[in-house]
């Protein structure tokens, strides 16, 4: 059976100078290309964290002194030669910058354990060409933390005195952060320290409350930038 891969191309240009194309374009350089998406950015080839049947961006940065031509991802496996012309995108410009973004489907049936190389060439309008690679693992994590054992529960009536604030976050792969915003408390967290890197417990207590109206925020972030944020409202009533 055949591997398709789905593909999406968003087109998003901006170009420092503009002029009318001419003939007879001579090149000195290739293109220069910046990845500016996956892990470790801005180094010469981009590491991808996806999972089978599963979507994943490449974004990077192109430029060219002389003008951007087009550019081709390559990948056999996938049935992937894909050739976008952007003097047909955009006729009569010459593109001297090309903020690049591209989104894929990768297969289904693929093996989780291979690793993937998707080439990127990049072609000025002098027909010098520089070349990258896209490295796709399929470790992805595409959950979101989870947040859970919240007290008090949202929309209770409780005295101040005992009163005690908790959650638990939890997260399959590893956690980036976690953000705890309680405004009526004057309190602004943010934890960067977790235990074995994939939870996080809270509990402490803020029995000298006045009267009133309060509410917290809890907000965990991955290393995948998966987020997932909580609120609790609750009174204070003596």
């Amino acid at each position: 059976m055949k591997k398709v891969v789905g593909i999406i191309l968003i087109m998003s240009v901006a170009w420092l100078h503009s002029c009318t194309k001419e003939g007879g374009i001579t090149a000195t350089h290739p293109p220069d290309l910046v990845f500016s998406s996956g892990e470790s950015p801005f180094q010469e080839d981009s590491i991808i964290h996806a999972a089978a049947g599963k979507k994943f961006n490449v974004a990077a940065y192109l430029t060219d002194e002389v003008g951007l031509k087009s550019f081709n991802f390559y990948y056999p496996d996938w049935y992937l030669d894909n050739t976008i012309n952007l003097t047909e995108f955009y006729p009569g410009k010459t593109l001297l910058e090309y903020d690049l973004s591209f989104n894929f489907t990768v297969p289904k049936d693929v093996d989780p354990e291979e690793e993937f190389s998707l080439g990127l060439t990049t072609t000025n309008l002098g027909g010098l060409s520089s070349e990258r690679n896209v490295i796709v693992r399929l470790d992805g994590d595409y959950n979101a933390p989870v947040i859970s054992n919240i007290e008090p529960g949202n929309n209770a009536i409780l005295p101040s005195e005992g009163l005690r604030v908790k959650f638990r976050v939890q997260e399959d792969e590893k956690l980036k952060y976690v953000v705890f915003y309680f405004p009526g408390a004057a309190v602004y967290d943010s934890i960067t320290s977790f235990r074995g890197g994939k939870a996080y417990s809270y509990d402490e207590a803020y029995d000298h409350l006045s009267e009133g109206k309060y509410s917290f925020t809890i907000k965990a972030v991955d290393m995948f930038e998966n987020t997932r944020e909580k609120s609790v409202a609750f009174i204070i009533s003596n």
